[in-house]
């Protein structure tokens, strides 16, 4: 009479066939993890830049938005006179909108560039920030960020970021952009 139970072989097979189940499952979890928080970045980012696009239409003021690499935050600004053309005008923080205003760069996210109008901002050298604006038409300037994602938990790749000028809202892609 034969006792029922498993021979070492089927133990064998079934902890390969598992394994193998397991090498294919994992790494595509995780890459679907990491474009989810990508996903979740943009959204949060373009929503943002959508507050801006509305107010730009609303109050007829230049809107900038500021991506400062000290605080790893990126903010909303208007100017503050209603003539304001661009860099030395007076800037300051938008208040009060229904959408974000103020939107926080993930820990583990690095700027490689930041082209504004086709000019790498980030190629003159260690930035404590860079801006773009959103004209009061609702027009935005052509932007496209390259961002390096990598930490101790998350795959490393490389996400290029650009900004439709005419709807105001970044569209991601799995590899760095040029203007």
């Amino acid at each position: 009479m034969r006792k029922s139970g498993f021979t070492l072989i089927e133990l064998v097979i079934v902890l390969v066939i598992m394994g193998l189940v397991m090498a294919i499952i994992v790494p595509t979890f995780y890459g679907r993890r990491e474009r989810s928080h990508i996903g979740a970045f943009v959204t949060q980012l373009n929503s943002l830049v959508q507050g801006a696009w509305r107010n730009a239409l609303t109050t007829h003021q230049l809107q900038r938005i500021t991506f400062n690499f000290v605080d790893d935050k990126i903010v909303l600004m208007q100017a503050a006179g209603k003539n304001a053309t661009g860099d030395k005008d007076e800037f300051k923080p938008v208040r009060g909108l229904l959408t974000p205003t103020e939107v926080a760069v993930p820990e583990h996210y690095s700027f490689a560039n930041f082209y504004i109008e086709g000019r790498d901002e980030m190629a003159l050298g260690k930035r404590k920030d860079a801006y773009f604006f959103i004209m009061p038409d609702g027009t935005a300037q052509q932007v496209v960020i390259n961002i390096k994602v990598q930490g101790e938990d998350v795959e490393a790749r490389r996400v290029g970021l650009v900004l439709n000028p005419f709807t105001a809202q970044f569209e991601w892609h799995d590899e760095f952009e040029k203007p």
